[in-house]
């Protein structure tokens, strides 16, 4: 299997990771492209060797929204940069998976809701309508041939950090820190947006995966023991090895059944 080479596109935040070995191509009933946030990182670590499903593309935006993606003016850039992915690598694969939402999750819906005034649960619903609309658009366009069936949705990680203030620690990242909501919340509406989203890929014919229920501890809250850098870390993502064995198991049992919904 080769290894990944990672390509920058434009800036440091948006990188497209190629994994592609043309030898083995004609083995892998599966060719699935990615596009999301930082947190898409995961599936390079994802063993795809004697599977049937294989990673070729995976184009990660580092900041990308749900609530932002179908406006082509965004901060990020998300919605040019991944039909510019959709548009060269469409046809070279059979499915697409999206991974979005932990950004409006775990930091978005809150400083908007406290600046603008606008409530969260009309957040989410704006998040998960905006995320939707999006999909639409790839499937009506002729740079792919994609099915309903072919979207794989993932739901929201687990918050990972127990209080966003001390994000202000870390240099770059110090934004999330005016999120000041404390885990257990985060944690709350995050659950109500994987529910919403995975309603919503019921009602079009997608389907959906989360790792969630895998992740939690008995506290309710992420298990520590998935964290990167372990309990304590400020980092926000889980660590990418334990995270990726689940999300593995996840899409082998919906590539074994791929027409019923995984719940």
């Amino acid at each position: 299997m080769s290894n990944f080479e990672r390509e920058n596109i434009d800036n440091n935040d948006v990188v497209l990771f190629t994994h592609w070995d043309s030898n083995l191509y004609e083995l892998y009933e599966n060719q699935i492209l990615v596009l999301g946030d930082s947190h898409t990182e995961v599936f390079r670590f994802i063993d795809t060797e004697n599977l049937n499903y294989f990673f070729p593309y995976i184009c990660t935006v580092t900041g990308a929204t749900s609530q932002g993606v179908i406006n082509i003016n965004s901060k990020t850039d998300a919605f040019n940069i991944f039909n510019e992915t959709i548009n060269e690598y469409g046809k070279k694969t059979n499915k697409l998976l999206i991974m979005l939402g932990e950004v409006d999750c775990g930091f978005l819906i809150w400083v908007r809701a406290k600046k603008e005034g606008i409530s969260l649960d009309e957040q989410i619903n704006l998040s998960i309508n905006n995320l939707f609309l999006f999909i639409e658009s790839i499937l009506k366009l002729e740079n792919n041939d994609y099915e309903n069936s072919d979207i794989i949705i993932t739901g929201c990680i687990l918050p990972v950090v127990h209080d966003n203030k001390l994000l202000r620690t870390i240099q770059g990242t110090g934004i999330r820190a005016e999120a000041e909501v404390s885990q257990k919340l985060r944690t709350e509406k995050t659950l109500e947006y994987n529910q919403k989203l995975k309603t919503m890929c019921l009602k079009n014919g997608f389907q959906y995966i989360d790792i969630t229920s895998q992740t939690m501890g008995s506290d309710k809250l992420l298990d520590d023991d998935y964290k990167r850098g372990g309990s304590g870390s400020l980092d926000p993502h889980l660590d990418n090895i334990k995270s990726g064995k689940l999300w593995r198991e996840q899409i082998i049992k919906l590539l074994t059944t791929p027409k019923t919904l995984n719940i």
